[in-house]
């Protein structure tokens, strides 16, 4: 059997056995090198590849190149040395690249195959390259009906699955037991192909997870809840569904008698016993609208009844401001928190001298003056309150604090690209804040100088 090999290519094959010419037994193993000779497609055997480095058992391996193998057809190998083997030889097919590949290359590749004829008649040239032109005379030895627009076949449809189909004149009926998931998509159905549908009563929708573009037809009645939220707006409402959402806000506002607070008159008996409303016009231990009179609770009849009152101050003493003061004799008595100032008519009080005052205040004998003079200053004072141990925390007193705020907030900085930042201070005199950050600016150690 020949073997097939690809046109063009490149390819090491094996031939042997070279047996040794004088038992024809012993393998011949050192023919390294030895010429051979190559016949394409019949023609005369001309040199061919050298043997290959001896393998096993006498057979040795040939390149074939690619000139080798550039003619369609029979390639034939011999090799002959009457004095040292006996004859060996080989024959190839050598096979189009789409040929060998449809046969032994990837599994994509097909055959090339070309129809010319149809049972000894010549086809037809196709309108497009690769789409055969194909056209049905006869349907099972039944001539095919001249269709009413060329080349749109008629196909009348009588069975489907071997029951008759019913239909109307030119509408088939098509009962259809399951549709594949997915299988009816936005892009497989034309614009307006189904333009009414219906669903059978007992059919339930369990769900639209889409958005419903809109609803322009009338929507019969929605009989179920709707569970979930509207949370989008809605556009407008009829004048009809205007009067039903009113009528039933009309009705819910009669049921608990608030139509009552403005629109209607009251009835009696409607405002439950401890309601809000009853705690706020009764003070019994169980409030009670029914406690509440308006002609003396109201809030007119409280106006009325106390201008009356107020009028005539019933409960109030008349005496006036001379009256008071017109008594000879006032004894102010438990004078706390009665401060006077002396004055002429004023007594009671003592007069306190000098040493009196600075006894009383808690100042040495000494001149006040001198007591005075050994005050702090201002100076004194912020310079006592600026550098106070630990008076931000510890080892920090606020002068150095407020000199490590002014570098973090106006003094240079340097270092901001790499792993230690410096802040100077405003005078650039010195480091005041030295850091070890990390590529996000976390700082992992800190070293202040406040000096």
């Amino acid at each position: 059997m020949s073997l097939h090999l690809k046109q063009s290519t490149q390819v090491v094959v094996q031939v042997g056995p070279f047996l040794d010419k004088t038992d024809g037994l012993t393998e011949e193993t050192g023919l390294a090198g030895a010429g051979t000779e190559l016949s394409k497609a019949g023609a005369a055997f001309g040199a061919g590849p050298v043997l290959g480095t001896h393998d096993s058992d006498g057979w040795y391996p040939i390149t074939l190149t690619t000139t080798h193998t550039n003619t369609l057809g029979t390639l034939q190998l011999k090799v002959h040395d009457a004095a040292t083997h006996l004859p060996v030889w080989k024959e190839f097919e050598v096979l189009a690249a789409n040929v060998y590949d449809s046969l032994y290359g990837a599994a994509t590749d097909k055959l090339q195959v070309d129809a010319v004829e149809w049972l000894s008649g010549t086809i037809a040239t196709p309108t497009a390259t690769g789409v055969p032109e194909v056209d049905v005379t006869h349907w099972i030895g039944t001539a095919a009906a001249t269709p009413t627009t060329a080349g749109i076949p008629e196909v009348d449809v009588t069975h489907i699955g071997g029951s008759a189909v019913t239909a109307a004149a030119g509408i088939p009926e098509v009962k259809v037991a399951s549709i594949a998931a997915a299988a009816i998509t936005a892009t497989s159905i034309a614009s307006d192909a189904i333009t009414d549908a219906k669903v059978a009563s007992d059919v339930t929708i369990a769900s639209v997870t889409g958005a419903v573009g809109s609803v322009t037809g009338a929507v019969g009645s929605v009989t179920g809840n709707v569970g979930g939220n509207v949370t989008g707006s809605v556009g407008s409402l009829a004048t009809q569904a205007k009067a039903d959402v009113q009528a039933e806000a009309e009705e819910a506002l009669q049921t608990y008698h608030l139509d009552h607070l403005i629109h209607t008159a009251d009835p009696g008996s409607v405002v439950a016993n401890n309601s809000f409303l009853a705690k706020l016009v009764s003070k019994s231990a169980t409030a009670a609208f029914t406690d509440y009179d308006n002609t003396t609770d109201s809030h007119q009849a409280l106006r009325d009844r106390g201008d009356a009152a107020w009028t005539t101050a019933t409960g109030f003493s008349t005496h006036s401001a001379s009256d008071v003061w017109a008594a000879g004799t006032r004894t102010l008595t438990a004078g706390t928190n009665i401060a006077l100032a002396k004055g002429t008519g004023v007594t009671g009080f003592t007069d306190i001298d000098a040493s009196g005052v600075r006894t009383a205040v808690g100042l040495a004998s000494a001149n006040l003056d001198t007591q005075l003079g050994d005050l702090p200053t201002a100076a004194e004072n912020a310079a006592a309150l600026l550098d106070l141990s630990n008076g931000i925390e510890t080892s920090i007193t606020p002068r150095q604090a407020m000199r490590l705020i002014l570098a973090a907030a106006a003094g240079k900085l340097s270092g901001a690209a790499t792993t230690t930042i410096a802040i100077r201070n405003v005078g650039d005199t010195k480091d005041r804040i030295t850091a070890t950050v990390d590529s996000s600016g976390n700082r992992s150690a800190v070293t202040t100088d406040g000096t």
